[in-house]
């Protein structure tokens, strides 16, 4: 075998090595996003509704998200914490499962919400963004905000451990 096959074989070698490490450690951090036990209590006119949430507060793990997740569990959800107010823009693209967006300021005020929003199945997939800025963003199960009565205007609380 002369110098320039061995040489690329190697080469090859090392990068399937690479990407199957990277692959594994995206999946990690896919399913572990939080270890601490957060919460987010929306003060609906029902009422509070408490959602344990898995933090996403930063870029990596705000573009993992809930990407690959065959289910979520009743009453959890994932929030995304930005670095600052802005018109929020999500995409289900690799999201096996329906959610509800709930989209909130920096004060905690519920200024959107994107319903029953249904996984991407085709290569371009739409995308959802926030009619006005907002820094918080909660995705929960499908049906989650119009069973609980989450309501434009309505407040949520964080309480993140950890944070």
């Amino acid at each position: 075998m002369d110098k320039t096959k061995f040489l690329s074989r190697y080469w090859l070698i090392i990068i399937a090595i690479f990407s199957v490490a990277a692959a594994a450690i995206l999946t990690l951090l896919s399913y572990s996003v939080s270890s601490k036990h957060s919460y987010v209590t929306f003060l609906t006119q029902k009422g509070p509704v408490k959602v344990k949430v898995e933090v996403a507060d930063t870029y990596l793990k705000r573009s993992i998200g809930l990407m690959n997740r065959t289910g979520l569990d009743k009453d959890s959800g994932m929030l995304f914490v930005f670095p600052n107010p802005a018109i929020q823009t999500f995409w289900m693209k690799s999201t096996l499962i329906p959610l509800d967006m709930i989209f909130a300021d920096e004060k905690g005020t519920i200024v959107d919400i994107k319903k029953s929003v249904q996984p991407c199945r085709t290569f371009e997939c739409e995308l959802y963004s926030s009619v006005r800025e907002a820094k918080y963003v909660v995705e929960t199960n499908a049906g989650f905000s119009e069973k609980n009565s989450i309501a434009l205007g309505d407040k949520m609380v964080l309480n993140l451990e950890g944070f």
